[in-house]
């Protein structure tokens, strides 16, 4: 719902975005890229962690066997119950594989928290680069100034043409501080949303190593 949102505001808006957008191409551009990325990854990981806890339920009640779909989060886990046939899975075994689980997936939370803080870099750095060309515009506006009582309004025309350069700086400070802060808040409450599956993800999978007894595998 929330990145459907995000597409209709950019909808709504798009004419003035656009405008945002071009007064710093490179580094906008490497805003949105690393802005898409990151939703894939979440949108990837959370259909992934889906799919998962989809093969453990149907693996450890017999409805599914182990050809039928390859798990990648849960490999450790599958290698497992294949192992000890119709022993019991102690504690320490249990911890060992939720241990294993647990750094696997946070591997995937690390990425996400990186791509938010790139975010707000990038944002930063343009408003930074945009201030350095405001300043050394402003410098060389007011170095080649000159007023002549007899041309005033020639020196007025020239010094409206040498403004462009340093509103245009301001331009590309505002345009990536606006697309990086808005691109990281937004990556952010999508990386909630994973984190929050992640979560109940772990907690289903530890429900089920510390239930677990005795399982009888159906093999293929």
């Amino acid at each position: 719902f929330f990145i459907f949102f995000l597409i209709f505001i950019t909808f709504i808006n798009f004419a003035y975005l656009e405008t945002v957008f071009f007064y710093n191409i490179e580094l906008n551009s490497a805003i949105l890229l690393i802005f898409f990325l990151g939703i894939f990854l979440s949108l990837k990981n959370i259909f992934q962690i889906r799919k998962e806890q989809e093969w453990i339920a149907s693996f450890i009640s017999g409805k599914a066997s182990s050809s039928q779909y390859k798990p990648v989060l849960l490999k450790d886990i599958l290698n497992a119950l294949n192992n000890i046939k119709d022993s019991n899975i102690d504690e320490k075994k249990s911890n060992i594989l939720f241990e294993r689980l647990v750094t696997k997936m946070d591997f995937d939370k690390e990425v996400n928290k990186y791509l938010i803080v790139l975010l707000v870099f990038l944002g930063l750095l343009g408003t930074f680069w945009g201030l350095l060309l405001t300043i050394d515009s402003v410098g060389k506006t007011i170095g080649d100034l000159s007023i002549e009582e007899e041309n005033v309004l020639l020196t007025f025309l020239s010094l409206k043409e040498a403004l462009k350069a340093p509103l245009s700086g301001m331009g590309t400070a505002f345009a990536t501080s606006l697309f990086g802060l808005a691109a990281s808040l937004s990556l952010g409450l999508i990386d909630l949303q994973f984190s929050k599956v992640q979560n109940d993800f772990l907690i289903y999978i530890e429900e089920k190593l510390y239930s677990l007894s005795k399982i009888n595998l159906y093999r293929a």
